[in-house]
């Protein structure tokens, strides 16, 4: 068992809202679990008896909903079976990690052991908790994976095919855009302009809709019909309107 740290982005994921609290118990204490690279055995039995000893559940079941909402994966090496934690670098920052003696899942690298993050730059070393929440939100697992074939990071919906913007280092324009805009909305608005987003780019309920903006975009550019709105002032709670982007009737 290890300390991990837990983002407050986690706790505001739409995909973590909907899990039983038993599953998101459980997705924590996974995190103390698996190894450095975000790795475990796969062995229900001993997760049972480490976070739920005296609880009268089946953790088979909530191990399958944690599997079909993508928040672990499941796979086999050499007869052998492990979990891990799909995007562990975006979800944990290890400053001296070890690397790890299980294998990674089929078709990742065995050298790909989680880093020590970079030091940031003097510009960015202080970053308003409410900016950095709003960035691990754009960034959270709930919006965005990592294809361990092509490490590229692709939205969540496979349904649609589109794919949402790739990840983007945070940046002192990037701060200093969400500083602004909290100055006049709640971070849970933002948060919601970004899901309301999410869901117009990446269902085939909303076919109209073809902009795919990185988050320096959504935050930072201006509407071409009208200079003194910014993208994400569509889709904020007050103003989105999901009809306006839906299939039209034949």
């Amino acid at each position: 068992m290890r300390i991990r740290s837990i983002k407050p982005c986690f706790w505001s994921g739409k995909k973590v809202r909907r899990m039983s609290f038993e599953a998101r118990l459980l997705l924590i204490g996974l995190n103390n679990y698996c190894d450095d690279d975000g790795r475990g055995d796969w062995d229900p039995e001993l997760i049972k008896v480490t976070f739920f000893p005296f609880d009268e559940l089946d953790i088979e079941t909530i191990l399958q909903e944690l599997l079909d909402k993508r928040s672990i994966m499941r796979y086999t090496v050499d007869g052998s079976e492990y979990l891990c934690i799909p995007n562990w670098k975006d979800l944990q920052v290890i400053s001296h990690p070890k690397k790890s003696i299980l294998p990674p899942p089929p078709g990742t690298a065995r050298t790909e052991t989680t880093t020590r993050a970079p030091k940031p730059s003097a510009s960015t070393k202080k970053i308003p908790i409410e900016v950095q929440q709003i960035y691990d939100h754009w960034h959270s697992d709930d919006l965005v994976w990592e294809d361990p074939q092509t490490k590229q990071h692709r939205c969540r919906c496979p349904q649609s095919g589109l794919p949402w913007k790739l990840s983007q280092a945070i940046t002192p324009d990037i701060i200093d855009n969400i500083k602004q805009h909290t100055k006049t909305w709640k971070v849970d608005q933002l948060i919601a302009a970004i899901e309301n987003y999410h869901q117009v780019l990446t269902s085939k309920e909303y076919p109209s809709w073809t902009y795919r903006w990185s988050i320096s975009e959504f935050f930072g550019r201006h509407m071409p019909n009208d200079k003194t709105q910014f993208a994400f002032y569509r889709f904020l709670p007050n103003n989105f309107d999901a009809e306006r982007y839906a299939r039209k009737p034949k």
